[in-house]
Parts: structure tokens; C-alpha cells; sequence
């Protein structure tokens, strides 16, 4: 990369790219209060929008074990869960004595 670059030929050490090359700076800058200011708006704006999009609690259900009872005691509910609990163990695992290609 360095055989590639005639800056870097040039003065390796001394000099940077933005002080040769006028198009290397910007020509604007932001101080740290506007950045403060910048990220103080949106975090304003998040507050105003979590009490419009807060909505209400749904009432509980009473029988909810007895539904959660039936749902597993069907084979399809167990071919999913032992899926899940396979998958996640076995596709973690590396093989260390496997160069890798």
C-alpha cells in the first residue's frame, strides 16, 4: 500500500496528506456544545414520542397456565422446542482439530 502512495513516498513522517492537499479538510466544524444541543433535541423528541405511543395494558389472563398446558401436551409444540434446544447447542460448536480451509 505504501509502494502505492506518493505522499507517502514523499515525506513518510514529516508532513500529512491534509497539509498538501487542500481538499483533505472540511470546511465546517461543530463545536461540542452544538453536538450536546444536537443529541439533546433527539433525546427530547424520543421522550415526547414514548408518552404519545405509550398505550394501555391489556387485561391479564386468568387461565393462562391451563392454555400454556395444552399448547405443550401437543407433538408438533415438542418438534419445535427440542428443534430449538438442539440447534442452539450443536450450532455453536467448532470443530478444533478441522483446519480451516
Amino acid at each position: 500500500i505504501t509502494s502505492r502512495n506518493d505522499l507517502f513516498s514523499q515525506l513518510p513522517s514529516e508532513i500529512w496528506c491534509h497539509e498538501i492537499c487542500p481538499n483533505a479538510t472540511f470546511t465546517f466544524d461543530m463545536t461540542i456544545p452544538q453536538f450536546a444541543y444536537i443529541i439533546a433535541t433527539i433525546n427530547i423528541c424520543s421522550l415526547v414520542s414514548y408518552w404519545w405511543l405509550q398505550e394501555e395494558k391489556a387485561p391479564r389472563e386468568r387461565n393462562f397456565i391451563h392454555q400454556f398446558w395444552s399448547q405443550l401436551q401437543h407433538r408438533a409444540l415438542w418438534q419445535v422446542i427440542l428443534y430449538s434446544m438442539v440447534s442452539h447447542i450443536t450450532f455453536g460448536v467448532i470443530n478444533a482439530a478441522k483446519v480451516p480451509a
